[in-house]
């Protein structure tokens, strides 16, 4: 099985730019440079996702309510995620 892959100039300058962003978030440990990160996480995922129809867009904003009131307000969850993780999937305010 061969695979092909293609990797132009501009791929190579954004790995670079974003190795130069992470290495300096783990050497400072800054918020603004977590911020940074995770908003870039972020705005990849929603260029993935794809949804074949409306109804399947409201079904999962749906699921997702039910599921951030339960894990919210049911659990302690979030509240050990926020003050135990340092990690940048969260947006942090200093």
């Amino acid at each position: 099985m061969k695979l092909h892959v293609r990797i132009s100039i501009l791929d190579i300058i954004s790995f670079l730019v974003s190795l130069v962003f992470v290495l300096i978030y783990m050497w400072t440990d800054h918020w603004m440079l977590n911020n940074v990160i995770a908003i870039s996480f972020s705005i990849h995922a929603i260029e993935m996702l794809f949804l074949g129809n409306f109804q399947v867009g409201m079904l999962l904003l749906s699921l997702l309510f039910f599921y951030d009131i339960f894990f919210v307000f049911g659990t302690d969850i979030m509240l050990t995620v926020a003050k135990g993780i340092k990690a940048p999937i969260k947006i942090l305010f200093a």
